[in-house]
């Protein structure tokens, strides 16, 4: 994605625009804050493509029906360490917001907890559910199926989605964290490369004809590859169990692609997709001084390890994102022309200004 670093917008700006936007909307205020917040908080950790870039869509969606903006969340079974949702078709923010308060409470209680959400939409980034967990002395785990885009290992056709899951483990400072899905790129960040007619690195997609290509525009008409081959297909097969099967959702090909297909999708698929969450006390297995001290051990012999000659600094999981995440909240986040055109555009649909 190309950033214009003379364009900042700061972080409060951006919410109460999205805010405001979502009040033309018959979703509630509460809802709006927290869905904002997770898009805006993807933008403060350098994650633009499911930040406010994808802020539009949803909000046509909510304005065409397709997906619910006052979903009737659900508590459907709750037995013990063990809950279940239904997100009435609701954007997965709202619904996941509900599902990492239940694991945490069930895990207070029970020492673990576990969430699964079913009848529910695109969730946004996963890193920011755990954190949550994280920020509390969980160690969190968050899981997501997604519309097909993936073949099998040897395969032609998609029928296995990018499948992202997260983990996030407390300490003494900022969580080590990790998110990520199973295609070598998110496909915000491929159709914004074939917008810029950009090429892409060998081994990330195949042509529609099932041939390799380095051109972004090829890749989305085409099929994008699971990362690692047979290891990333293996790990997106169970991940659409975990979260599609089990939580009884719509599972790979069942789950509509459509907004997958097109370089600039208007609105948001209905995907009716599941979302797993597990969270573990810390405190309930080990002393909770114990651990931070055992993973501060493993942090330094990581990062102070020997490194390449061209690498200056070793990163954990997530540091780079919490980086550019302080920065950020000091100096506000640096936008693309196209996504503030693209936010100016929906404030013009509903007739809120964009304030840049």
């Amino acid at each position: 994605m190309k950033i214009v670093k003379n364009k900042k917008v700061s972080h409060e700006v951006l919410t109460q625009f999205g805010c405001e936007v979502l009040d033309k909307t018959s979703m509630s205020k509460e809802d709006a804050q927290i869905l904002v917040e997770t898009l805006v908080e993807a933008d403060l950790r350098g994650v633009h493509t499911h930040g406010m870039n994808i802020f539009p869509r949803y909000v046509r969606s909510f304005l065409q029906g397709i997906i619910n903006p006052t979903p009737n969340i659900k508590l459907v079974r709750d037995e013990g360490a063990i809950s279940v949702i239904d997100a009435d078709n609701g954007i997965g923010h709202v619904a996941m917001n509900y599902a990492v308060k239940k694991a945490a409470q069930n895990a207070a209680d029970y020492g673990i907890g576990m969430t699964t959400v079913t009848n529910s939409n695109h969730f946004g980034a996963a890193a920011y559910y755990v954190t949550r967990l994280a920020e509390k002395g969980f160690i969190g785990y968050v899981v997501t199926n997604a519309p097909a885009i993936l073949p099998a290992f040897g395969g032609m056709v998609p029928v296995l989605g990018n499948n992202p899951f997260a983990y996030a483990i407390p300490t003494n400072g900022d969580p080590i964290v990790l998110d990520m899905a199973l295609s070598p790129v998110a496909v915000g960040k491929l159709r914004i490369m074939a917008q810029d007619d950009e090429e892409i690195p060998e081994g990330w997609a195949i042509d529609k004809d099932g041939k390799p290509t380095n051109k972004a525009k090829e890749a989305i008409s085409g099929i994008t590859l699971p990362i690692a081959g047979h290891k990333g297909y293996g790990i997106s097969f169970i991940n659409e169990i975990l979260a599609g099967a089990l939580s009884g959702s719509k599972v790979s090909t069942e789950i509509p692609r459509s907004g997958f297909s097109t370089h600039n999708p208007s609105s948001m698929d209905q995907f009716g997709v599941g979302h797993t969450v597990i969270a573990i006390s810390v405190s309930s297995l080990i002393d909770k001084e114990i651990f931070f001290e055992r993973v501060g051990t493993l942090k330094n012999t990581v990062i102070n390890s020997k490194k390449a000659d061209s690498v200056e600094k070793i990163y954990v999981p997530g540091e780079i994102e919490f980086e550019r995440l302080h920065e950020r909240v000091k100096n506000g986040i640096p936008l693309s022309e196209e996504i503030i055109q693209k936010l100016i555009q929906i404030g013009k649909e509903v007739e809120v200004s964009f304030p840049i």
